[in-house]
């Protein structure tokens, strides 16, 4: 009778450890949502960027970590700027004084054409040689900092950025790589 009972109580106990969530579950699963809308998003699925966005807003918004929403804002902020879609960051603007977060301000501030000299450290590092060229009127280094960059969607907020001062060679490139990975949005903007 006792051995019943003792491998009763071990089964029950070893179910509810593997029940359990995972601390930050949703940190996780709100970046897994956010990936693919990025990837939805440039390739004009609309339907299920949207809703991959939604999804990982719900994650984001189980905490009561600020920042994590602040970061899907502005990262949707960007992926329009980098297709050539005019915004202001609407979303991040209307919480940017409860996030407290220099990096995130120096961000937006790059998004928005209001970075100043002292934002550009706090900018993550992909984005800084090119910032300082740019700050300099290097086009040329720009336009090959763009191409250095790894990330495709980092290659096209920045070339979205100094679309004026963007050399065909580098366009094209842009071009190959953004039909490579099937981003359609990005293709046909440029």
């Amino acid at each position: 009778m006792i051995k019943p009972l003792l491998y009763l109580t071990l089964a029950l106990l070893l179910s509810a450890c593997a029940t359990k969530t995972a601390p930050n579950k949703w940190q996780y699963e709100s970046a897994s949502s956010f990936d693919s809308y990025k990837t939805n998003f440039l390739s004009s699925k609309d339907a299920l960027a949207k809703t991959d966005l939604n999804r990982a807003l719900e994650h984001a918004k189980v905490s009561s970590d600020i920042k994590s929403l602040a970061t899907i804002y502005l990262g949707e902020c960007a992926l329009n700027i980098s297709v050539g879609q005019t915004s202001k960051c609407p979303k991040y603007e209307v919480i940017k004084d409860i996030v407290d977060d220099i990096t995130l301000d120096a961000y937006f501030s790059l998004l928005t054409s209001k970075l100043t000299s002292a934002q550009i450290q706090l900018l993550p590092k992909i984005y800084q040689n090119f910032v300082w060229h740019v700050e300099s009127l290097e086009f040329k280094s720009a336009n090959e900092d763009i191409l250095n960059m790894e990330a495709i969607t980092s290659q096209l907020l920045a070339a979205s950025l100094i679309k004026e001062n963007l050399t065909n060679a580098t366009r094209e490139k842009l071009l190959e790589r953004a039909s490579f990975y099937g981003y359609k949005k990005a293709v046909l903007f440029w």
